[in-house]
């Protein structure tokens, strides 16, 4: 919600993107990131009211993410160097990774919780946290809810992440 009000801010041609990853950075840093069961979303409201994600989430929301604190540095490999940068951000660093991609109508509906076709138009941006790093792909935690891929994760392959990964971060925790 205020990576998307920094967007909106910066940008009168933007009026519902939450991606941008300069107004997502600045964000994370001003207001920090809840817990998943704090966070305010659930993609069955969304269907119901696709205006619902743009209210200002809850007091609880905002009282939590201030225990979190988060600072991006830019993973600048994109493309197919983006595989191999969040393996060595991941696995060598420890590091959590935000990712900023392109919403297709595969990530909107992951079969059996994979993201891999790369075809179909782009409706946007979305911010996503990968939350564990295999071989197959990048499993990431979704804002969205538990009525979202498998239980609000979903895997995105190297394919989809080489194709549709537009910024890539990793992330640094604070008090």
């Amino acid at each position: 919600y205020e990576a998307r009000r920094f967007w909106e801010l910066s940008d009168d041609r933007v009026k519902d993107n939450g991606s941008d990853p300069d107004a997502m950075m600045r964000a994370l840093e001003d207001f920090g990131a809840c817990e998943w069961e704090s966070a305010p979303f659930d993609i069955a409201s969304f269907r119901d009211d696709p205006k619902w994600i743009n209210r200002r989430p809850g007091s609880v929301a905002y009282t939590a993410a201030q225990q979190i604190r988060c600072r991006l540095t830019p993973i600048l490999a994109l493309g197919n160097g983006l595989w191999y940068a969040l393996r060595y951000a991941m696995q060598e660093e420890r590091e959590a990774v935000s990712l900023a991609i392109e919403v297709t109508p595969a990530f909107d509906d992951p079969r059996d919780g994979v993201v891999d076709d790369i075809s179909g138009k782009s409706r946007g941006l979305h911010a996503v946290e990968v939350d564990e790093f295999t071989e197959d792909g990048a499993w990431i935690a979704n804002s969205w809810g538990t009525g979202y891929g498998i239980k609000g994760r979903s895997l995105l392959t190297p394919r989809f992440l080489a194709a549709r990964c537009v910024w890539a971060g990793s992330l640094e925790v604070y008090p």
